[in-house]
């Protein structure tokens, strides 16, 4: 127990770590969008956009407007920390060692450090699918109402925390069904299973009709699904995203779900089907049912978890068979560790990008009072500018050039987007994904000339670079 409350708090220290940086473009939109309401209860019935993660939502509008920012991902802190205990606890059902293998991988995993510590819905509805699968077992085990009611909150907050959970919850239907089927006929099988599932299925159907229906999806830099789900192996096991290694971590994620759905089943359990839905049948037909037009990585964080807790059982079951079982338990945790933990150190080091730091140096480094500045994206960069320009010293003014934004706060002035300067703005912001962008020394916009300044970076999955240029001739 005291090596796993070491662990735990080692990840949760990484997960605070991360939380200090700058808000990025996703977390400042939520924002942007709470912010502008006029009671709680729109959260549900006001914001219709994917970016409305409704508890987090709701968690933001309750703190409102904050001069730290970082107290804004305490909720995803506290949620992120819990779901690494939730993940021990569903591991020590089956021994100590498989206890500690979970904690492991769940504490030290860079896109779990990455989402609980910024204010999104991710973190707790990673949480909220782990309580729901402890209870559901519970039940399915032993019975019990306070476990139905357990499984009744988890699912309902999972739901609201982020529409994910459905990767969790559409699979344990399919267990629940598996599980209640023998022994009974069929209408006390599906009296059974009403009792259990009816009231999740309730709010899934009232959040429905309130939001997904005419929820709006917001765009982003298009990946492609099969991509998308290479990159999602390649952060589940810490390996590079590059060719060829994404190539060998699709391989290796395969063989390992593969070989740990077959060892569940040889050990009698019926959890493989709980664990087959979530990693392979549910992802596969919400795909299908609604193809996505922009798929991230972190739309699949629900069935990366279980695909860690899988391994950690996989590993746990080899551990225990012998010298040859030890060794590829420390090699394989070794990999996965250091990989992981490469990530997560180049993540802590450059956060999710520098943009307050970017807007100071522009304001110090400007001719005039007046800083101009124009950007690549009529979208992206004024809403970073606008959030942070509510945080520069009175008296700064900063006037960005390009498509009307309605900010928060009052220190940016918004040109029409028609009135462009003759001479060009003083500044112009480029923003890029790639991982080590190479900016060219010199940029030419409307005819007039700049100067590469400075870059500002970031790593990892939220963010972007920074890079500033300065317009010739200007001081």
């Amino acid at each position: 127990m005291l090596l796993i409350a070491g662990i735990v708090l080692l990840g949760g220290l990484l997960r605070y770590w991360g939380s200090l940086g700058d808000l990025w473009l996703d977390e400042i939109h939520s924002l942007q969008l709470i912010l502008g309401l006029t009671s709680a209860s729109e959260t549900f019935t006001a914001l219709h956009g994917d970016g409305n993660h409704y508890l987090n939502s709701l968690f933001l509008y309750l703190l409102g407007w904050q001069e730290d920012w970082t107290v804004y991902r305490s909720l995803s802190l506290v949620t992120g920390l819990a779901a690494v205990l939730m993940g021990s606890l569903i591991g020590w059902r089956r021994g100590p060692l498989t206890a500690v293998t979970c904690t492991l991988l769940l504490s030290f995993s860079f896109p779990l450090i990455v989402y609980s510590s910024e204010a999104r819905g991710y973190a707790p509805a990673i949480f909220f699918a782990l309580v729901a699968y402890f209870a559901l077992r519970q039940i399915l085990d032993e019975g019990g109402r306070g476990f139905v009611v357990l499984y009744w909150s988890a699912s309902v907050l999972g739901f609201v925390s982020h529409l994910s959970f459905a990767h969790f919850f559409l699979a344990g239907l399919l267990w629940s069904a598996w599980r209640l089927r023998p022994g009974r006929t069929l209408l006390a099988c599906a009296v059974r299973f009403a009792e259990i599932q009816l009231v999740p299925l309730a709010c899934l159907a009232v959040l429905s009709a309130l939001s997904i229906a005419p929820m709006q999806i917001a765009g982003g830099p298009w990946i492609g699904i099969a991509r998308t789900l290479a990159q999602v192996c390649a952060l589940a096991l810490g390996i590079p995203h590059q060719a060829p290694w994404i190539a060998a971590a699709v391989l290796a994620c395969v063989v390992l779900a593969v070989l740990g759905l077959l060892a569940l089943r040889r050990s009698g359990s019926d959890e493989w089907i709980l664990y087959a839905g979530t990693l392979l049948l549910v992802p596969g037909l919400l795909m299908i049912a609604r193809p996505p037009g922009t798929i991230f990585p972190r739309y699949f964080l629900i069935p990366l978890v279980f695909f860690l807790l899988l391994m950690g059982h996989l590993l746990a079951d080899w551990a225990g068979r012998g010298r040859a079982g030890r060794l590829a338990w420390i090699g394989v945790m070794l990999a996965v560790l250091i990989g992981n933990g490469v990530e997560t150190a180049r993540f802590l080091e450059r956060s999710r990008g520098h943009y307050m730091d970017g807007l100071t140096y522009m304001v110090e480094q400007s001719v005039g009072a007046e800083v101009s500045v124009g950007s690549d994206h009529p979208y992206r960069n004024p809403m970073v500018l606008a959030f942070y320009s509510r945080h520069l010293p009175d008296g700064a003014q900063v006037t960005y050039f390009g498509e009307r934004y309605l900010p928060i706060g009052n220190q940016i002035v918004l040109s029409d987007g028609n009135d462009w300067p003759a001479d060009g703005t003083e500044w112009f912001v480029v923003h890029s994904f790639e991982r080590e962008p190479v900016p060219s020394e010199t940029l030419e916009v409307r005819g007039v000339e700049y100067e590469l300044a400075r870059s500002f970076g970031y790593y990892g999955l939220s963010g972007w670079h920074w890079i500033l240029y300065h317009r010739l001739g200007s001081g």
